[in-house]
């Protein structure tokens, strides 16, 4: 006998927009190689990122 495997809408909403923002972000192919010596610029680049993302929508 199978068993019914636990489902709850709100946290599959989530974890979709979550996850679609992960594809959005490997997109952007210049934060997989980091040439950036230190993490401030990295981490700036990222905000760059989520405002092209949020821009977008």
């Amino acid at each position: 006998m199978r068993r019914k495997r636990y489902f709850n809408q709100n946290i599959y909403d989530q974890r979709f927009v979550n996850e679609r923002a992960f594809v959005w972000m490997d997109n952007f192919r210049m934060l997989f190689i980091r040439f950036d010596n230190l993490d401030s610029s990295w981490l700036n680049w990222h905000y760059l990122t989520f405002a092209l993302i949020l821009l977008k929508v």
